[in-house]
């Protein structure tokens, strides 16, 4: 489960790319290709995978929709 800073919640429900820097917190381990809810204040906004992004020096774990239930 991914916990975002509601500032980021406009853009998640939009179906953009979960970045970093909207996280709040995360439960457990991620990998990339895992599916992973999504939520803010308790509410369920979609699940999302987890993908690398960037060169393999600097990659990092971003977040891609699969299926928003919020907008």
């Amino acid at each position: 489960m991914v916990e975002i800073l509601p500032t980021a919640q406009k853009s998640v429900t939009s179906g953009a790319t979960l970045y970093p820097s909207g996280i709040r917190s995360r439960s457990g381990e991620v990998s990339p290709g895992d599916l992973v809810r999504v939520q803010v204040d308790q509410q369920l906004l979609g699940i999302f995978q987890a993908v690398l992004d960037g060169q393999q020096e600097t990659s990092r774990l971003v977040y891609k929709p699969e299926v928003v239930f919020a907008s």
